[in-house]
């Protein structure tokens, strides 16, 4: 009877646990991150007999757990990219949507400004015109101030998103390097065997934490594992985890960036986060928000300054010098934290066409100084000393040296900088709009020639002798003079320099011929200067020839290619993932309708075991009765 015993009692256990089992398969149907068990049976080792071997019933072997190693690898790869590629989305739609869109982007204010300066130009003596061109200079600032204070936040946005994903890594990194000490402890006390409920437990925290930043798994024996970063350091080791924390920028106090917290205190990270949410904001700052910033602080400078030239070059209603029509910030530095120097930098903007770059890091080798660009790291040409008599120069940009550098001290220049943000408009009286020329030039009726002089450019805005009256008489057709001067030779098709004003000599004039030069009126209706104003529409505005409309179009197209790309790439990667998910839910998910299928079967299994123990039990008592007799 032992025999029947045995081999009853060995299969009720083993259907017992089946059934917990599959129970517990069905009560965590809805657990994220479950795996769904299955006992494995094996037959017990049976014992030999004079008529051969007879069963002595049934063991488990083990309860597995059922997932797709592989398609877990997978999975947590994906993770990392829809988590890069969720985040930048994000911050560059946002941003596609601000720049492209009429009511909240530059287009309209543009526009809206150059049909005031045409407007202006055709009507010079209109109150209306002129309050105009007020209105349009107001709304441009506006837009400009707006659409910067959207870019600071969301590099605000992104530097609070970094803090809390970087305490979020910090929490999954404790809770595995918590489970790398469960696992291996519950696996001892088990025979070796798997803690599959730990296990679903640790993966799950794995792809959590995939989806924060570019992680690399190695598995150590006792089912442990050792977690790395990207760039190769130890963020979990064992029963030990390291914490992920921010720093500020040493060349930007206002920007973060990652560090690992360290023996002897933070410890930058280099490069960015590769994959995950963290990664993927890193991307967004330094391949969205930096570009934007630098486009729109050098557009609002060149665009403004353009204008503020001509304006100093013109004469308003009153017949006086123009003022500048637009405040706009200036060009400023910032020396690392780490600098041993005390070297300082003093940055004049000669040409903002001609500004290389928008951000510009300067670094001093200890023998002299080289320069980058500091979002893509090109080189830069630079010349000069550095003194005051011989500036560094830069790109349309001048700097003189005061104080000692030392070797590796580094500088971040922003030729630009706050050109956006502190963009406002200086005029409120209409009066001053300066639509006239600062001259009149009037040719003595006693002149023998046809020739005119006329006004060509204002070389020097800003000179105040603009408007200083002269007399230039010609000595010949290719001589002259100022004011009774010594003679001066002219060369056909080159300008007529005269108190920082080229004048453009049209036909030939002859010996005694006059011309006077004179302030404007007061009053005039003269558009010459309007009409520059007005021109500035299709003229060049930087290095690449881009007129403001044009140069703001590239900036809205870039940005909505990027935006395009990465749209395109988050729904292949979700597609991906997806099927990926498919593929481990196949293996790994819990099917009721099986559940319940393995539920019966075991269920009646253990009914039959229950019957072998009963059986058994009737044939006992049978042989006691007949031993009794």
């Amino acid at each position: 009877m032992s025999d029947l015993n045995a081999v009853g009692t060995s299969a009720l256990l083993a259907f017992q646990r089946a059934l917990a089992t599959t129970s517990h398969n069905v009560a965590n149907v809805n657990t994220e991150g479950y795996s769904r068990q299955r006992v494995d049976l094996g037959s017990n080792t049976p014992f030999g007999t004079g008529a051969g071997f007879a069963g002595t019933g049934v063991h488990i072997n083990s309860i597995e757990r059922l997932a797709d190693s592989f398609a877990f690898q997978q999975s947590t790869q994906l993770n990392g990219d829809l988590g890069r590629l969720q985040a930048f989305n994000q911050i560059a739609g946002r941003m596609d949507q601000l720049f492209s869109s009429p009511d909240t982007g530059l287009a309209e204010p543009i526009s809206g400004l150059f049909a005031a300066f045409s407007d202006l130009e055709a009507n010079p003596g209109s109150t209306a015109a002129r309050q105009s061109v007020l209105a349009a200079a107001e709304r441009l600032t506006g837009a400009f101030n707006s659409l910067d204070g959207q870019v600071q936040a969301a590099g605000r946005e992104i530097n609070s998103r970094l803090q809390q994903a970087s305490q979020d890594v910090n929490d999954l990194s404790d809770q595995l390097a918590r489970l790398n000490v469960e696992i291996p402890l519950a696996a001892g006390r088990a025979g070796n065997q798997p803690p599959n409920d730990l296990l679903d437990q640790r993966d799950r925290l794995i792809g959590e934490l995939s989806g924060l930043l570019d992680v690399r798994i190695t598995e150590t024996e006792g089912f442990g594992v050792n977690i790395a970063l990207q760039s190769g350091q130890s963020l979990v080791i064992g029963g030990e985890s390291r914490k992920l924390t921010t720093v500020a920028d040493p060349l930007d106090p206002e920007r973060l960036q990652l560090a690992l917290q360290g023996s002897a205190g933070p410890v930058p990270l280099r490069g960015d986060a590769g994959g995950g949410e963290i990664g993927g904001l890193l991307d967004a700052r330094a391949h969205v928000l930096d570009p934007l910033q630098t486009q729109l602080d050098g557009l609002a400078l060149a665009l403004g300054t353009q204008i503020n030239d001509l304006q100093l070059g013109g004469a308003d209603q009153r017949g006086q010098l123009g003022s500048e029509l637009f405040v706009l910030g200036q060009a400023s530095y910032s020396a690392s934290s780490r600098n041993a120097g005390n070297a300082t930098l003093a940055l004049v903007v000669d040409d903002p066409a001609s500004i290389s770059s928008g951000a510009i890091r300067l670094q001093f080798d200890g023998n002299g100084y080289s320069a980058s660009d500091a979002l893509s790291g090109a080189s830069l040409t630079l010349s000069g000393s550095g003194s005051s008599s011989d500036p560094l120069q830069l790109g349309g940009i001048s700097i003189v040296l005061s104080g000692s550098a030392q070797a590796g001290d580094t500088y971040l220049l922003r030729p630009a900088a706050n050109a956006a943000a502190g963009m406002r408009s200086r005029i409120t009286d209409p009066a001053l709009l300066a639509a006239a020329a600062p001259v009149q030039i009037n040719a003595d009726p006693a002149n023998a020639s046809t020739a005119r002089l006329q006004l060509q450019q204002v070389s020097e805005p800003g000179n105040a002798g603009l408007q200083t009256a002269a007399t230039v008489q010609f000595l010949g057709a290719n001589q002259y003079s100022v004011d009774g001067g010594a003679p001066q030779n002219h060369v056909d098709g080159q300008a007529l320099r005269i108190n920082g004003i080229d004048y453009q000599l049209q036909g030939s004039p002859q010996a005694g011929d006059r011309f006077e030069i004179s302030a404007a009126a007061a009053n005039s209706s003269d558009n010459q200067n309007a009409g520059r104003l007005a021109a500035l529409r299709s003229t060049a505005l930087n290095a690449e020839g881009n007129s403001a409309p044009a140069a703001y179009t590239k900036l809205v197209s870039q940005l909505g290619a990027s935006t395009s790309q990465s749209s395109f790439q988050l729904a292949a990667s979700q597609s991906l993932q997806a099927s990926v998910q498919e593929r481990m839910q196949s293996v790994s998910g819990v099917n009721l309708e099986e559940e319940a299928a393995r539920l019966l079967q075991y269920q009646q299994s253990y009914e039959a075991a229950a019957q072998i123990l009963q059986i058994a039990d009737e044939v006992f008592q049978t042989l006691l009765n007949a031993v009794r007799r």
